[in-house]
C-alpha cells in the first residue's frame, strides 16, 4: 500500500522540541517505521527532521523558531504580541503541511491518508471532500463534552472515519464513525526487563490535578516510602495553583524526589528500579502509555479505575486497579469495585495495593506487554484498518 501519514504539528521536530515528552510523535515514528518494515510505501507529512525511515514530505519550520512580525498585532503589549505571532506561525505550518498531504492524495499518489494528529482547529477535515482516497483520523484525547468547540467540530464531521486507541475512549454522547480500535505499541528493545526492583515508587506524568501526583505523595508518605517523580515541562507547571498548594509543600520531605524531565536511558532506569508505577488519575485517560512502558520493564502498575486502565492493567496479574474515592463525583465505574483485588478506595486503596505489590510477578508484566502492546501488533492493527477502508472505498 501507498500510505500517507499526516502529522501537522511543530512538535514533530526533535530539533525544536526534542525535550518535550510528546507521545504522538514517538508513536507515529514507531508506526511509520513498522509499516516500512512491512514493505509498504510510506510518506510522512511533517517536519523535515521527523524521526522515521519513511519518506518525508516536509514543511519548513524556520518561521516557528523565528516568527515574523504581524502588522495587525502592533501596539499590543510585547508579551501578548510574541505569543500571538508564535501561534500564527504554528497555524501557518499546520495549514501548509495539511495542504501538502491532501494535494498528494488528490493527485492519486496515495491509497489511503491517515491523519495521525490533526491541528487544534480540525483543519484536515475541511480538505477531505476534495479527495477521492480514503481518509481516517486518529483520536488521542478523550472525546469532548457538549457545548465545546471540539464537540461542535467532531459532531459536524461525525461521518468521517476515526480510529480509537481504546474501547473506553469511544464512550461519549458523540456518535462517531469508528473504523477500528488499535492499542498503542512500543519497541520492546528500548525498555529492558529488570527482575529486581529498588526501594522506591514512581510517578511519571504531568504536574496537573488529573494525573494525581498529590494522591501518590499521600500514599507514599503514609507508608514512609520514597517517591521518584518524572515529568514534562516542570518549570511551566511550577506556576500552577495545584503545584503550589498540593505538591510544593511536600518537596522538602526527603522521601519525595524533585520533579524533573526524564527521557531515554534515565526514564528506563527509573522504570526498571521502581517497585510500582503509581497512576492515580482523575480523568478518563484514553490510553496511558506510561503504564505500558513501566510493565515492559517489569514494573507493576497501581492505578485508579478510570478510562482505559482496565484495558491495559490486568488486575492481580500486572498490578492492581483501585476504585477512586467515593468523594470523586466525576467518576463513573465500568464494573462493581468489589470485583477487583483491592477493596479499599482512594488513597487507602493505593496504600493497600503498595503493601501487596510483592504478590505481582514482574515477568508477567513484561509478558503482558510483549503479547499485547508491541509495535508489531500495533502496526498490524492499523494495516487491517487501512485494508478494510480501501476495500470498502472501491
Amino acid at each position: 500500500m501507498r500510505i500517507g501519514l499526516l502529522f501537522p504539528s511543530v512538535y514533530g521536530s526533535p530539533a525544536l522540541y526534542g525535550k518535550k515528552m510528546f507521545a504522538p510523535r514517538e508513536l507515529l515514528s514507531f508506526l511509520a517505521d513498522g509499516l516500512v518494515k512491512r514493505q509498504h510505501e510510506v510518506f510522512v507529512f511533517s517536519t523535515q527532521d521527523f524521526p522515521t525511515t519513511a519518506q518525508i514530505i516536509s514543511t519548513p519550520v524556520h518561521s516557528i523558531a523565528n516568527p515574523l512580525p504581524y502588522s495587525k498585532f502592533r501596539g499590543l503589549p510585547q508579551v501578548e504580541q510574541v505569543l500571538l505571532e508564535s501561534e500564527f506561525a504554528k497555524r501557518n505550518f499546520e495549514l501548509n503541511t495539511i495542504l501538502n498531504a491532501f494535494k498528494y492524495a488528490r493527485e492519486q499518489k496515495l491509497d489511503i491518508l491517515h491523519v495521525y494528529h490533526d491541528s487544534s482547529l480540525f483543519l484536515s477535515h475541511y480538505f477531505q471532500e476534495l479527495v477521492n482516497v480514503p481518509v481516517v483520523y486518529s483520536l488521542h484525547d478523550p472525546l469532548p463534552p457538549p457545548h465545546t468547540f471540539e464537540y461542535q467540530e467532531l459532531e459536524r464531521f461525525s461521518q468521517h472515519h476515526y480510529i480509537a486507541i481504546s474501547q473506553s475512549q469511544k464512550v461519549s454522547l458523540l456518535t462517531l464513525n469508528f473504523a477500528g480500535t488499535v492499542y498503542h505499541g512500543m519497541p520492546l528493545n528500548e525498555f529492558s526487563y529488570q527482575k529486581a526492583a529498588a526501594d522506591y515508587l514512581l510517578f511519571m506524568g504531568r504536574l496537573i490535578p488529573e494525573k494525581g501526583l498529590d494522591q501518590a505523595i499521600a500514599a507514599c508518605l503514609g507508608l514512609n516510602m520514597r517517591l521518584e517523580i518524572g515529568t514534562q515541562f516542570p518549570d511551566r507547571e511550577h506556576e500552577s495553583d495545584y503545584f503550589k498548594g498540593k505538591i510544593k509543600p511536600y518537596l522538602t520531605n526527603p522521601l519525595i524526589g524533585e520533579p524533573g524531565v526524564v527521557d531515554g536511558e534515565n526514564k528506563q532506569r527509573l522504570y526498571q528500579g521502581a517497585k510500582a508505577l503509581l497512576f492515580p488519575i482523575s480523568w478518563e485517560e484514553p490510553f496511558g502509555l506510561v503504564m505500558v512502558e513501566a510493565m515492559a520493564c517489569g514494573t507493576p502498575v497501581i492505578a485508579y479505575n478510570r478510562g482505559s486502565v482496565p484495558e491495559i492493567v490486568k488486575d492481580g496479574v500486572t498490578g492492581f486497579i483501585v476504585e477512586p474515592a467515593e468523594s470523586d463525583t466525576t467518576y463513573k465505574t465500568y464494573k462493581a469495585y468489589t470485583s477487583y483485588t483491592i477493596k479499599k478506595r482512594g488513597i487507602p486503596g493505593l496504600v493497600e495495593a503498595i503493601k501487596r505489590i510483592g504478590e505481582i510477578d514482574r515477568q508477567a508484566c513484561r509478558r503482558h506487554v510483549e503479547e499485547n502492546f508491541s509495535v508489531e501488533k500495533m502496526t498490524l492493527g492499523y494495516e487491517e484498518v487501512y485494508k478494510d477502508m480501501i476495500q470498502k472505498s472501491k
